[in-house]
C-alpha cells in the first residue's frame, strides 16, 4: 500500500480553497486510492466525495457543524487570529449527502473517539443519519492526533481494504493486470 500524504496549508493560509487546489496537484486515481481524512480534512474530503468516488474512505474525527464556541475554548492561543476566520471557509459549502452515499457505494468508514473534546458525541448520530452507515466508536482515541492513539485507525483500514476486496473481485483482478504491466 502506497501512502500519499500531502502537506496542506496551515494557518494564515489554512482555508478548503487552498487545501483544495493542493489535493488536486496530486496525481491519484480514485479507483485504486483509499481516502483517508482526518477532522478539518474530512471536509475537503466530503467536498471531493460529492463528484469523485474513491475505491474507499475513511473518516477520522469528522466534525460535522461548526463548534466555534467551544473550539475558541480549547484551542484559544494555538492559533493565530482565532479559530473562526480559518475555519470558516471549510463549512460554507452544503454537501450533497446523497451524491456522497452514492459514490461511497458503502465503502466508507466513520471513526469516532468517545473521549474527543473537539467532536461532540452529537456529531456521530449525524453523520449516521446523513451517511445511513454503521461508526466505529472507540474509547481512550481523544482526537486522533497522537501516533499512540492511531492503532485503530489501521485495523479500520485493513477492515474496509478486507470488505472491498471481498465485495468486488473484478477490482482485484484489474488490479493484479496493472501491477504485472509495472
Amino acid at each position: 500500500m502506497t501512502v500519499i500524504r500531502p502537506q496542506f496549508p496551515a494557518p494564515p493560509n489554512q482555508n478548503l480553497n487552498s487545501w483544495r487546489r493542493e489535493f488536486d496537484h496530486l496525481k491519484v486515481d480514485p479507483r485504486e486510492t483509499m481516502l483517508l481524512c482526518h477532522s478539518l480534512g474530512t471536509r475537503l474530503g466530503w467536498e471531493i466525495l460529492e463528484t469523485q468516488p474513491f475505491s474507499g474512505t475513511v473518516m477520522v474525527a469528522p466534525p460535522f457543524n461548526q463548534e466555534f464556541a467551544l473550539w475558541n475554548k480549547l484551542l484559544n492561543g494555538k492559533i493565530n487570529g482565532g479559530v473562526e476566520e480559518f475555519i470558516a471557509t471549510f463549512f460554507n459549502h452544503k454537501f450533497d449527502w446523497q451524491a456522497i452515499r452514492r459514490n461511497t457505494g458503502g465503502r466508507i468508514k466513520l471513526l469516532f473517539s468517545k473521549e474527543d473534546k473537539l467532536i461532540p458525541a452529537l456529531h456521530h448520530r449525524l453523520f449516521h443519519e446523513a451517511l445511513e452507515v454503521p461508526l466505529t466508536i472507540v474509547e481512550d482515541n481523544g482526537h486522533f492526533d497522537k501516533s499512540s492513539n492511531c492503532g485503530e485507525i489501521a485495523g479500520v483500514i485493513r477492515q474496509l481494504r478486507g470488505e472491498i476486496l471481498e465485495q468486488d473481485p473484478e477490482f482485484v483482478e484489474a488490479r493484479s493486470r496493472a501491477h504485472e504491466l509495472d
